[in-house]
């Protein structure tokens, strides 16, 4: 299952990342927004190993990935 959300995290945050290019504080752009948000934190918690740390993040693209989720929050 946390495949899915992470696909459809990643859908969403692509989707939001389009919506705020054309239109920043328009309901629908806040709603994909207020989703993409709702379904990361859905995302089980993992330890990883980063740059010799030991941290916590939510299952899915992290620091290191070629994708990283924050890019659809900074509209990237």
């Amino acid at each position: 299952m946390k495949y899915l959300i992470n696909l459809y995290s990643q859908f969403i945050g692509y989707r939001f990342a389009k919506s705020w290019a054309t239109s920043e504080s328009s309901p629908k752009t806040l709603a994909l927004l207020d989703r993409y948000i709702e379904l990361r934190q859905m995302l089980p918690m993992v330890t990883v190993r980063r740059y010799g740390k030991i941290r916590s993040a939510h299952f899915g693209n992290h620091v290191g990935s070629s994708y990283k989720p924050w890019k659809a929050t900074q509209a990237i």
